[in-house]
């Protein structure tokens, strides 16, 4: 924990800092603005790993297309050239690690945490891993869903965001 500059005696985590700039406030106020107007429902049977993902992803997939992101996670997530380069690189080793360790279908929430978290996850094959990697992953598959069904408006995703099926 580092003591940040401009803010008096607030201490801030790195992660918490990264966050704490001008262009991050309108894709962050819209992120919030959506998880307060569609909540998950927290439903029996709805609450694993992968309904979280798909939740989360489908937000982050709202912001980055309202917000004209390209998609990568720069916008809503606010990746790094880098950390967008690393989760291309990874994506199909991190989802078989998803089902290997038969997390799809977990409810446990500290694996549930390490994917939708601000931290970064400890290690991935000796590498640290970028923040929000889960919700990352869910908006990838969110993109993939609404490029293969072009009938699907912005106006239909947000209006079924909080419904217990799968994309």
């Amino acid at each position: 924990v580092e003591r940040s500059r401009g803010l008096g005696d607030v201490y801030k985590r790195q992660n918490q800092r990264r966050s704490m700039s001008p262009e991050y406030i309108v894709p962050d106020c819209f992120t919030f603005y959506l998880l307060g107007q569609y909540p998950f429902l927290w439903q029996e049977g709805h609450r694993s790993l992968m309904d979280i993902l798909l939740y989360r992803g489908k937000i982050a997939w709202v912001v980055e297309t309202i917000l004209e992101g390209n998609g990568s996670g720069k916008t809503a997530l606010g990746y790094s050239k880098e950390e967008i380069k690393w989760c291309e690189q990874h994506e199909k080793e991190l989802w078989e690690e998803i089902r290997q360790n038969h997390y799809m279908r977990t409810t446990d929430p500290m694996i549930i945490r390490s994917y939708v978290s601000s931290n970064t996850r400890l290690l991935f094959n000796g590498e640290k891993t970028p923040p929000f990697l889960g919700i990352w992953l869910g908006m990838k598959v969110i993109e993939r869903y609404m490029k293969n069904h072009p009938k699907m408006t912005l106006k239909l995703s947000l209006i079924h965001i909080s419904e217990p099926t799968r994309p």
